[in-house]
């Protein structure tokens, strides 16, 4: 398999079950914390992925 499609499916298979555990599990919290929290987390993965696939490089090119 190509790791593309191995890194998308693990990509949705982590986004299911957090969906599923945030569905059963009631926490203390409201919903814009939640919504802030989870764009934190989906930034700093982007970030992370893009680290991955390009390395380090400069801003200024």
């Amino acid at each position: 398999m190509n790791n593309k499609y191995i890194l998308i499916s693990a990509i949705a298979i982590s986004l299911i079950v957090a969906g599923l555990f945030l569905y059963n599990v009631r926490l203390p919290i409201e919903a814009d914390s939640l919504i802030g929290f989870g764009t934190v987390l989906t930034i700093a993965g982007v970030g992370a992925i893009e680290y991955r696939l390009h390395g380090r490089r400069r801003l200024s090119e």
